[in-house]
């Protein structure tokens, strides 16, 4: 029992006089006797930085650039030939149109009230003759008879020739949407498809209420498919509308975008729009700057050891977070190890990472 109480007591000094030498082994401005920290630094540099903000959206055709086609009288939709997104040349049929019950009854109204008021004239005119009429008598009727004949030519203009019309493409374009179905009666002025140019598109970006009072037109934003891999697109802010969307809560702003075969109308899209570009700031790299019950502070090497300052914090882009106050250029800062340390650390620092 004794001499394994020896020999136990042999072994601790031993593990003890290990751990001596061990805190006593430090590299780089470490402190003898003391714990250190393996860690990597970098100096606080002067840097252009950007504020941005990321956006989503969708993209769609440019309504200044989009016409909608109707009828100029009721008509009933007998054929479609085309359907959305299906890119269309001038001239091309879009539908078939059959005059309606109504629309017969229209023009053999405006046929009969024609042939009566030219009747009228016929007769005021040989009553005149034989001084049955006047003159006055005889002029309301020929002004009757030109409004019921300018009736009627608008009535042949509007439902044609023919028991068919023939709804053609104006332009060349790309159907944007059609809004009927064979079988359909569509009154007169209602929209039967619109029609879009399909080289000019724009999107509709999605901003937050405390965002828009920083968004201006003209401000640059860098445009991409929400999926794929597509090159991103830049655009400038168009337009801005200012109030809110009461299924999205957001706010939104249109960009105009030139024809990618990556950007599809329908597609969503994200967008890095550039509230404005800082030249020159003093700056650190994101993972130096901690936290302390809201209050920013960052590690600064000095002759070995860490020691904590407080610093004012500015814009954080993700990658770099701006320097307000507290620290000066080429001061180096430690940005990896920095959670493990506490004020007056030795430290360690890898060989190349204080560049």
């Amino acid at each position: 029992m004794a001499r394994r109480l020896r020999i136990s007591r042999h072994l601790w000094s031993a593990l003890a006089g290990w751990a001596v030498l061990m805190s006593a082994s430090v590299g780089f401005g470490g402190t003898p006797g003391g714990p250190s920290v393996l860690a990597q630094a970098s100096p606080a540099r002067l840097t252009a930085m950007r504020e941005t903000i990321t956006v989503y959206g969708t993209v769609e055709f440019s309504p200044q650039h989009t016409q909608v086609l109707d009828l100029q009288a009721e008509g009933l939709v007998e054929s479609v030939y085309v359907a959305a997104g299906q890119q269309v040349r001038k001239g091309a049929m879009l539908a078939m149109i059959r005059n309606t019950p109504n629309d017969l009854l229209e023009l053999d109204r405006a046929r009969i009230d024609a042939a009566f008021a030219r009747r009228d004239v016929d007769r005021l005119r040989g009553l005149r003759v034989r001084q049955l009429a006047t003159n006055a008598e005889v002029q309301v009727a020929e002004q009757n008879l030109a409004r019921a004949e300018a009736l009627l030519t608008n009535v042949r203009k509007r439902l044609g020739n023919a028991s068919t019309r023939t709804l053609r493409a104006p332009m060349d374009g790309v159907v944007e949407a059609v809004n009927v179905r064979q079988g359909d009666i569509v009154p007169a002025g209602n929209p039967v498809l619109r029609l879009a140019k399909g080289d000019r598109l724009r999107a509709r970006l999605g901003v937050e209420a405390e965002d828009l009072p920083r968004v201006a037109g003209g401000q640059r934003v860098s445009i991409t498919p929400v999926y794929g891999e597509a090159a991103p697109v830049t655009g400038q802010v168009r337009q801005i509308y200012r109030q809110i969307d009461p299924k999205t809560h957001l706010a939104e702003v249109v960009v105009p975008l030139p024809t990618m075969p990556s950007l599809l109308p329908g597609s969503m899209v994200r967008g890095l729009l550039v509230l404005r570009d800082l030249p020159a700031v003093l700056a650190v790299p994101r993972s130096a700057v901690l936290y302390a019950d809201g209050r920013p502070y960052v590690f600064v090497v000095d002759r070995g050891t860490a020691r904590r300052r407080w610093v004012r914090a500015g814009l954080d882009d993700g990658r770099q977070v701006e320097i307000r106050g507290g620290l000066q250029a080429g001061e180096l800062v430690v940005t990896v190890g920095n959670y493990e340390l506490r004020d007056g650390m030795a430290l360690r620092l890898q060989s190349g990472a204080s560049r």
